[in-house]
């Protein structure tokens, strides 16, 4: 077996391994190696559909992804080009059994500085017309990610 002369070993290459090489690299840490077993973005990063949102169902998460979203933010003035990022907004629909739970996770969020909203199906047909809302008591609305 090979020896290997790092610093610091990252093992993984979707987001989160190379998310974290990169800042580490950024602060000087020291020899950054990156490992991964297939090709980078070959796990469940690649089968990601790329949604760059802040709503999550815990405090962690929806911190962790305020701090990325503003990090996609400044990506052109930090990195030197564009990434295209699109806001198209992002709906979230749930039942009455659901919905407790959903607009009590929308106030926490929202607690968190997201900008989310609840909406009435009324409210939601205005944004999504041809959905068939029929058992969509309530939705979450985040109309800033993209």
């Amino acid at each position: 077996m090979e020896t290997l002369n790092t610093d610091i070993l990252v093992i993984g290459g979707g987001v989160n391994g190379t998310s974290i090489a990169m800042a580490l690299v950024a602060r000087s840490a020291g020899k950054i190696t990156l490992i991964e077993k297939g090709g980078l973005a070959t796990g469940a990063t690649g089968r990601s559909g790329a949604m760059v949102r802040e709503h999550y169902l815990n405090v962690e998460l929806v911190r962790m992804a305020s701090d990325a979203k503003n990090f996609f933010e400044e990506w052109s003035k930090e990195m030197g080009y564009d990434l295209k990022f699109q806001t198209t907004g992002r709906i979230l629909l749930f039942d009455e059994s659901d919905a407790g739970a959903a607009i009590a996770n929308g106030e926490m969020n929202r607690a968190e500085g997201v900008n989310i909203e609840t909406l009435s199906p009324e409210k939601t047909m205005g944004l999504i017309p041809l959905a068939n809302l029929e058992d969509v008591s309530i939705s979450l609305y985040e109309p800033e990610a993209g």
